[in-house]
């Protein structure tokens, strides 16, 4: 899925893949338009997949005026559940918001490195380090280990923030280099 936003109007939704990717890679030079949060969420969304990527985009701010964002939200949904047989991957610089609660089952939490070439043969590669936050506005963040193995090879790196009126962190984070990973409750430290 390759958007800025998930809009729910209550009800519930499950998707279910053995590869889920979320991501606005493709939103490049667009102007974003932010959208509002609702302490009075009643949706649900699920997914459920063997792999997971979260990747923040590439949006540029043309003007310099501030609009531009890599972030995703999930706007209505008084929960949200990530459950993913191996690791949820994250690359990019942004931040996942939801209303309500975000729920996250794996065998952890992995930041990636992103590297670009040029479209000349002697262009140089340029690598992006993560730097992702997972935002619940109005509810709790819990993360579990799944029991699985995480992937630790190399080409990793970055920051990992979970930030919510409540964290419950039971689940794995790797991110190796020279990064660092944050919880903290809103309000506090």
């Amino acid at each position: 899925m390759d958007s800025d936003s998930i809009v729910l109007d209550g009800g519930r939704v499950a998707v279910a893949a053995s590869q889920v990717i979320l991501q606005n890679t493709s939103l490049a030079n667009e102007v974003f338009t932010a959208a509002e949060t609702s302490a009075n969420a009643t949706g649900a969304i699920a997914f459920s997949a063997t792999d997971m990527a979260i990747t923040f985009g590439q949006m540029a701010d043309t003007n310099a005026d501030g609009d531009a964002t890599n972030d995703l939200a999930v706007v209505g949904a008084a929960e949200l559940a990530i459950s993913v047989t191996n690791s949820l991957v994250v690359s990019g610089e942004g931040v996942l918001t939801t209303d309500g609660d975000l729920n996250i089952e794996s065998a952890a939490l992995v930041t990636a490195l992103i590297e670009t070439t040029g479209e000349e043969a002697d262009d140089l590669s340029t690598v992006t380090v993560a730097d992702a936050a997972f935002v619940a506005e109005n509810g709790t963040i819990t993360t579990r280990f799944n029991g699985s193995t995480a992937e630790t090879g190399s080409g990793y790196g970055g920051a990992i923030t979970l930030q919510a009126a409540s964290v419950n962190h039971g689940g794995r984070i790797i991110s190796l280099g020279n990064d660092s990973s944050d919880v903290h409750r809103n309000g506090g430290g």
